[in-house]
């Protein structure tokens, strides 16, 4: 390996060694590679009695369509955003050095991940060996799966490099492909797991007929370009500068957003909606929140019988759960916005403490921002699972209150811890963000951000269980959860960054 391609392969290493475990006191890469192990683990458990129609062969096949399928998404967003958007572009394309071996340098840094998916998916994969077989095994399908893997995403630059290049628009148009990709590969995993208990051997030998087709297609111009590095390189800066040319837009100055709250918190809920609006991050929330939202919805319908939601082996009160289902999903998908929209603002306090603007207004106009993501489709998500699970009128409207105080509670509970966050967010200036800068805007990066999000979740997780489960009256589990929010926020007042 040459120096310069070395050089290129670090440079893309080194800061994801140094902020994900290096330099952090949180470690959040040996976190989340631990959990990943753990999700594995558990994965084994419940779907290894699905794949006792396959053997090895047609596990093999299998680790090529898992490549492909991963793959593809990675190449859409991750992928692209790297080699048109990285802040680091400029510099190398006017350092001279050869954008045929930039590519391979990107390519290389993605290795090591690579390895680790290829991993546990083998693991995963081979839950049904037992012994030294499943170690031959397990060896086997890493070989071919992380082979796969490294192959399709080296095709996927080069494919991308020639793309791009005769329509540089179609970075943004693989960003939205992205979401519909992985919309569609939910839903292709769940029928594959519906599908698999009926697997048969005709199904097998149409998996691995297909498989070399799609090999076959893809992989012979791949090939074809491979063999042209110079022509390659020419045609992905080419793309890279009309990217650039055609990246800048001016957006208007005004929000058109309406205030749900009048003065000055209405002011800054309005202010919040329209930095929302602007990321198109939000969209794609929008979008996952109404295909699981659908989903649920024919879940619901197909197995609810006399009031009760019976499913894998789980029997409730559908008017008990549906409340708290909804919260949750609301919670999980639009959360994280909620927590970013307050931390996010460390470097605007003292601005609106010159301004006078008090504790008591800013929590109210952020709570009121955060009742818009939460709250409302929490509400509307309430209205759709109910309707779905043909319940009477009264219930519908016991549902919806019951929805409504859940939701609110949880939104206190997430800006009442946000007050003692007094780290924030430090902001950079850069000249165009990426796609992966344009997701770390609605992501917690403090620790008390991510407490916030994840706070909300069990919050709402024990909230049920203790509703459901326990003896207690309604009126004293009401008090009993209402009294954390209520506490954080007059603990804020005092202790918070914003007095």
């Amino acid at each position: 390996m040459s120096a310069q391609l070395k050089s290129i392969c670090w440079m893309y290493l080194k800061p994801r060694w140094n902020t994900g475990l290096l330099h952090s006191r949180l470690k959040p890469a040996l976190w989340l590679r631990l959990s990943e192990a753990l999700v594995a683990f558990l994965i084994v458990d419940r779907v290894s009695h699905l794949l006792v129609h396959f053997d090895l062969t047609s596990l093999l096949f299998l680790a090529a369509v898992e490549a492909m399928l991963i793959g593809s998404l990675r190449l859409f967003f991750d992928v692209s955003s790297q080699m048109y958007h990285h802040r680091l572009m400029p510099l190398i394309i006017a350092s001279g050095v050869s954008p045929f071996l930039h590519l391979t340098g990107m390519w290389l840094a993605s290795l090591p991940m690579m390895g680790w998916s290829a991993l546990l998916f083998s693991y995963v994969l081979t839950g049904n060996f037992q012994g030294l077989h499943r170690v031959t095994s397990m060896a086997v399908v890493f070989v071919v799966s992380f082979t796969a893997n490294a192959i399709w995403e080296l095709l996927g630059r080069l494919y991308l490099a020639v793309f791009v290049n005769l329509q540089p628009r179609l970075v943004k148009v693989f960003f939205g492909l992205s979401v519909v990709g992985f919309v569609g590969v939910i839903a292709g995993v769940a029928y594959v797991l519906v599908r698999m208990p009926m697997f048969a051997s005709a199904d097998a030998a149409a998996l691995e007929r297909y498989t070399v087709y799609a090999l076959g297609i893809l992989g012979v111009p791949g090939l074809v370009l491979a063999l042209m590095p110079g022509r390659v390189g020419e045609w992905y800066v080419n793309g890279w500068l009309r990217t650039q040319e055609t990246g800048h837009t001016t957006r208007s100055a005004t929000s058109g957003f309406v205030r749900i709250v009048p003065g000055i918190p209405g002011m800054i809920q309005a202010k919040d909606l329209a930095v929302i609006w602007r990321n198109p991050v939000t969209k794609i929330r929008l979008i996952v929140w109404g295909v699981f939202l659908l989903g649920l919805s024919w879940l619901i319908s197909s197995h609810t019988s006399d009031g009760q939601f019976a499913f894998w082996g789980m029997s409730v009160a559908a008017s008990s759960l549906i409340p708290f289902v909804s919260v949750f999903l609301s919670t999980l998908i639009f959360g994280e916005i909620v927590v970013t929209l307050y931390s996010s603002e460390r470097e605007c306090m003292n601005l609106y403490q010159v301004a006078g603007i008090s504790y008591t207004t800013l929590v109210a106009g952020k709570g009121a921002s955060a009742s818009l993501l939460i709250t409302l489709s929490a509400i509307l998500g309430s209205l759709l699972l109910t309707v779905c699970s043909q319940q009477p009128g009264w219930a519908i409207a016991v549902v919806l209150g019951k929805t409504l105080l859940v939701s609110t509670f949880t939104v206190l509970l997430q800006v009442g811890i946000l007050t003692f966050d007094k780290s924030g967010l430090q902001k950079h200036v850069m000249e165009e963000q990426s796609g992966q800068q344009v997701i770390l805007e609605q992501v917690p990066r403090s620790l008390l951000s991510a407490v916030a999000f994840w706070g909300a979740l069990f919050y709402i997780g024990a909230f049920w269980k203790v509703w459901t489960e326990m003896w207690l009256e309604p009126a004293v589990v009401w008090a009993v959860f209402a009294a954390p929010p209520l506490v954080l926020l007059a603990l804020g007042r005092k202790g918070g960054f914003v007095q």
